[in-house]
């Protein structure tokens, strides 16, 4: 099966994450997770942004994925805030399923506030 377009760029300390592509479909992940876990390990790294699409379907099992997995990568590795972009109340449905112990968590639905707030990390 094939991914999603996406891209990971780097920018202040912030780990920026383009999956406007990605559909929400949890068995299209692996390649755009592994690169970010990779990447968000790199030392200098301390925010993350991460921007989904219009197109993201945000059913039960993209929750479930988001729950389980996103939490645990975001504790896994150095940074300290994670902003989730995405347009309308969608932000607000992406970041209640990801929770973390490690990192502050906070919805967006402007990508330049979502770098700023993760910049001051």
């Amino acid at each position: 099966m094939v991914g999603p377009d996406f891209s990971h760029d780097e920018k202040e300390g912030v780990l920026i994450q383009d999956i406007t592509d990605w559909d929400g479909d949890p068995d299209k992940t692996d390649e755009f997770e592994s690169e970010w876990i990779d990447r968000a390990q790199a030392p200098g790294i301390t925010g993350a942004v991460t921007e989904f699409g219009e197109d993201i379907l945000v059913d039960d099992e993209t929750k479930n994925h988001l729950a389980e997995v996103w939490g645990d990568a975001a504790d896994g590795v150095n940074i300290e805030r994670l902003a989730l972009v995405a347009p309308g109340i969608t932000s607000r449905a992406i970041g209640a399923n990801v929770d973390s112990n490690a990192v502050d968590v906070r919805s967006f639905s402007d990508v330049d506030k979502a770098f700023d707030w993760a910049s001051d990390a």
